[in-house]
């Protein structure tokens, strides 16, 4: 049985995880040159004569990589066989984390009622596309921490469907246990797709 864990982080502590699974994940498969960004260069700096040097570093280690991709205007795809094997998963975490981050701004925004929409009503870009997997690891589930339930006996009723392996909650109410599930039986006939969550983002049945 393959082992799960719960972390509880900050907004900004998902934002470096999903940056790290990013920038691992492309010089994994030859992007060697996404890492400049993150390097202490010096202030000012020369940028065409950084280019230039970058250039004849990526001749040289083109010498040596599979099909002697330069990490500019050559790479490997993810998928491809010869990549690591925690590759896929490293791409799939930045998606999940990247995806519920960007939900949840629009939500915060007002731009949409909850993230339990179609995908017609989300911006175009890529954040908002439904995720594949690739590597060979479920699909890790993310779910922001309500503030009633960082708060003592914080519980919710929530409402959860799947976009495509990736489990979505809707949150129907907020408070204690008893609360949580006294008002489902209170507002719903039936509790399918319905279940509570505990403080730590547990499941439990109603």
């Amino acid at each position: 049985m393959t082992k799960t864990y719960n972390l509880k982080i900050t907004e900004a502590q998902a934002q470096a995880i999903a940056h790290a699974c990013d920038l691992l994940s492309r010089v994994q498969i030859g992007q060697w040159r996404e890492i400049v960004d993150w390097l202490p260069l010096q202030k000012p700096i020369d940028y065409e004569e950084l280019h230039q040097d970058t250039k004849v570093i990526g001749d040289i280690l083109s010498k040596h990589m599979i099909n002697n991709i330069d990490g500019n205007a050559s790479s490997l795809g993810i998928g491809h066989p010869d990549l690591p094997k925690n590759n896929g998963v490293l791409y799939d975490l930045y998606k999940v984390i990247t995806r519920e981050l960007s939900m949840e701004r629009l939500v915060s925004e007002g731009k949409i009622p909850h993230k339990n929409v179609s995908r017609n009503q989300l911006p175009i870009t890529v954040n908002y596309d439904e995720i594949h997997r690739w590597g060979d690891e479920p699909l890790a589930e993310i779910q922001k921490v309500s503030s009633s339930s960082q708060e003592e006996g914080g519980w919710s009723l929530v409402r959860y469907t799947y976009d495509g392996d990736h489990k979505v909650y809707e949150t129907l109410f907020e408070g204690a246990q008893n609360e949580c599930s006294l008002y489902a039986f209170d507002h719903f006939t039936d509790d399918i797709g319905m279940c509570l969550l505990d403080p730590q983002g547990r499941e439990w049945d109603l």
